[in-house]
């Protein structure tokens, strides 16, 4: 998972399912200034509030076929939320899924029946006709509107964030809710940044309504901040409302062959792709680059140039505080340079699209080692913009010698063992 443009890609594992549409502009930080009441009491016979939260989250972790359908809404401002989504995701065996996103771009398709792939936009009256190979087509590296809408669809049924992230949950009392005309009795969940066992920059209230009968969450509210980073100007914060149902869930049971099929309406033409996706080029890669003297700027004014580095090895991270995969990379990073203090490996971490003084505050309060500077947006440009969490490995001659966006611990530990065998040993690979 990463977070593109000043925006969760695919707010899961830690928080992200913002629409696309908002990257640049809104940054997500999780804050509960409010309370929450939903009755008077909690019944007795409830059972534990998190061992409830995973195994509902579990039956969502190894599904061979599904189908969800999901409407989302949002409050808060300025500026004003984006409009209502509509989402429905539908896999099954053979290689068939069905996608379809409705927001304030349109309506985008893409139907696979385990032969062919259609990708279709109603709004432009064209879709898309490819041969299937068993697996679903790659997306852009980056997104226009409508691909976007298909990767929401795409990670609907991933609620692995609620797996192994939390210590501790609290039990309300339960509610009987009304989702597009059907009702479910429902336990309900809350669980904030102070339950997490790794907290994010800021606080978080989400509710999560799950359903007795099945264990199928029906519904997720999630209040917190969001910021506003508008270009030089300071960045504007504000509490937001994210409300999620789910009126429609299936897992593991058999789904019809008609959900698969697709006949495109008249008058709608087939082409041979869209010409934004054309135009879509992936991030730059600076692999064997030797990167420009780039002056890392310091919370107090103070600045470090990269080239003073030089005869170490040095790790950059580019993170930002609203990007839950960056923070809960932290505790890694934080054991790599503990084992590599003595070898000389430098580690510096930019943070991004961000209020500097909130980045230097999380990173102080968990007692984070290495050294932060702050990004107006000079480094990203220099490096090659591209999402976060990014890792930049630069070996002691000067030359980039890793550059990967969500990279794996073992990612990690392989790119630094190359930079020479007293980096092996000290890792113990």
């Amino acid at each position: 998972m990463n977070c593109e443009d000043g925006l969760w890609h695919v707010i899961r594992p830690a928080k992200n399912r913002l629409s696309q549409q908002l990257a640049g502009i809104i940054s997500l930080a999780f804050i509960a200034p409010f309370a929450f009441g939903l009755g008077q009491s909690t019944p007795e016979s409830a059972p534990d509030p998190l061992a409830l939260l995973e195994r509902a989250a579990r039956q969502y972790s190894d599904l061979k076929s599904y189908k969800i359908r999901q409407q989302e809404t949002f409050s808060g401002g300025p500026p004003p939320g984006p409009s209502p989504t509509k989402t429905t995701a539908i896999e099954a065996p053979g290689g068939r899924f069905r996608f379809e996103g409705e927001s304030d771009w349109g309506n985008t398709v893409q139907v696979s029946d385990g032969h062919w792939v259609w990708f279709y936009r109603p709004s432009e009256n064209a879709y898309t006709r490819l041969l299937a190979d068993g697996k679903k087509p790659d997306l852009p590296a980056v997104l226009a509107p409508g691909y976007d809408d298909i990767d929401r669809a795409r990670n609907l049924h991933d609620m692995t964030w609620l797996l192994g992230a939390f210590k501790a949950a609290k039990a309300l009392p339960d509610e009987r809710s009304t989702l597009d005309g059907s009702s479910f009795d429902c336990y309900v969940v809350e669980v904030t940044n102070d339950d997490r066992k790794i907290p994010l920059p800021d606080a978080f209230i989400d509710l999560i309504w799950i359903e007795k009968s099945s264990l199928k969450i029906r519904k997720i509210a999630e209040y917190y901040t969001a910021t506003l980073n508008a270009p030089h100007s300071a960045p504007v914060s504000y509490p937001a409302t994210r409300i999620s149902i789910y009126p429609e869930v299936v897992l593991n049971e058999p789904i019809p062959d008609s959900e698969f099929q697709f006949t495109p309406p008249p008058p709608a033409l087939r082409v041979l792709d869209f010409p934004d996706r054309a135009q879509l080029k992936p991030p730059p890669t600076s692999m064997g680059k030797r990167p420009p003297d780039i002056v890392f700027k310091g919370l107090d004014g103070s600045g470090l140039h990269l080239e003073s580095l030089r005869a170490h090895p040095v790790l950059i991270d580019l993170w930002a505080t609203w990007c839950g995969p960056c923070v809960e990379a932290f505790p890694e990073l934080a054991r790599i340079c503990e084992q590599t203090r003595s070898t000389g490996l430098v580690i510096l971490s930019i943070d991004q699209a961000d209020d500097a003084s909130v980045a230097q505050r999380y990173l102080k309060k968990l007692h984070y080692p290495w050294q932060n500077f702050h990004d107006p947006g000079d480094v990203n440009e220099s490096l090659g913009v591209g999402p976060v969490p990014r890792t930049i490995i630069i070996d002691s001659s000067g030359v980039i010698v890793f550059d990967k966006v969500s990279p794996t611990p073992q990612d990690l530990h392989a790119a630094i063992g190359k930079l020479g065998p007293e980096y092996a040993r000290a890792l113990g690979d």
